[in-house]
């Protein structure tokens, strides 16, 4: 949802604000789902996530929509991204 605000400016130029709906987040069943969830909670877009683990935008959103699955090389960026461990044993 986009709301409209106004600066308190002399010129009334408004400011964007923009709010995420609130829903109940369920529990995460794929890796994209536990990356897309970490990623919320933290309040970043994918531009700011993406470098966390050290990969491209474009990788990460793949990743989050479940279009692609990472490489075992970046299992350690992501046990770490997450705080926890989302691979099965």
């Amino acid at each position: 949802m986009v709301k409209r605000k106004h600066a308190g400016l002399s010129h009334r130029q408004p400011v964007l604000t923009f709010e995420h709906p609130q829903k109940t987040l369920k529990a995460p069943k794929t890796l994209g789902q536990h990356l897309h969830q970490r990623r919320l909670a933290l309040k970043l877009c994918l531009a700011e996530a993406a470098p966390q683990i050290g990969v491209a935008l474009s990788t990460l959103d793949l990743w989050e929509l479940g279009r692609a699955f990472p490489k075992r090389r970046y299992y350690v960026q992501i046990v770490a991204y997450l705080g926890y461990n989302p691979f099965p044993k």
